[in-house]
């Protein structure tokens, strides 16, 4: 533990946390006012990653002490729930480029209209079922209790993880890769460029801030 911790407003690390929860709330509300976009989708998405991202490195530094199951469930519905929606309007965007039969395209957007229907019904229920207190909650207890951690500790297991991001990519890149390796390939880089913006949150001169712009825009 450290000797002389900074009070939640001061460490940098717990306002890292307080933004990203803030981020996540201000997305899941987004779109539950909306006609569910492509975009809009995109970003609940993404905030869901980011926030997912400091909860387990959390869960990681203080196990039992902020976990909620009915959170993780809640909050992991809600990602599968936007992911299926985002894959019909992907789908159907695609649809359109392609230079089908009338009537094999009539069938097939039909289908598509139907799936992106129940999808939507489907995010509707997962978007109601989010209790936003809870998450509030538990961002607050976050903040709360890594304010006493050690920011050695920490970076200890930020490091790990990093470490472990790489040998999974460098394990998954062999000579012949499948699709399915190929798209868990994409993936995490973008797991690695996270925890680096977790890292850059906690290092005062912003040097990993200003190295990890380039690998974010690409």
């Amino acid at each position: 533990m450290a000797d002389s911790a900074l009070p939640a407003e001061q460490n940098p690390f717990a306002t890292f946390v307080g933004q990203r929860t803030q981020s996540l709330i201000d997305r899941i509300e987004a779109v539950d006012h909306t006609s569910y976009s492509n975009e809009h989708i995109r970003r609940v998405r993404v905030g869901i990653k980011r926030w997912r991202t400091l909860y387990w490195l959390v869960t990681a530094l203080l196990p039992h002490r902020v976990r909620s199951r009915r959170v993780e469930h809640s909050v992991q519905r809600l990602f599968k729930r936007a992911g299926a929606l985002r894959n019909c309007q992907l789908n159907r965007q695609l649809l359109a480029g392609l230079l089908l039969p009338t009537r094999l395209e009539k069938k097939v957007q039909y289908f598509l209209k139907k799936q992106e229907k129940k999808a939507r019904r489907q995010l509707k229920k997962a978007v109601k079922s989010i209790r936003l207190k809870q998450i509030r909650k538990i961002g607050r207890q976050i903040q709360q209790r890594t304010v006493a951690v050690d920011p050695a500790q920490i970076n200890q297991q930020l490091r790990h993880s990093l470490d472990h991001e790489v040998i999974a990519i460098e394990a998954l890149m062999q000579p012949e890769v499948s699709s399915e390796h190929v798209h868990t390939i994409r993936k995490r880089p973008k797991s690695l460029i996270e925890i680096g913006r977790v890292i850059s949150s906690i290092t005062p001169d912003k040097s990993l801030a200003r190295l990890m712009q380039p690998a974010a825009t690409n």
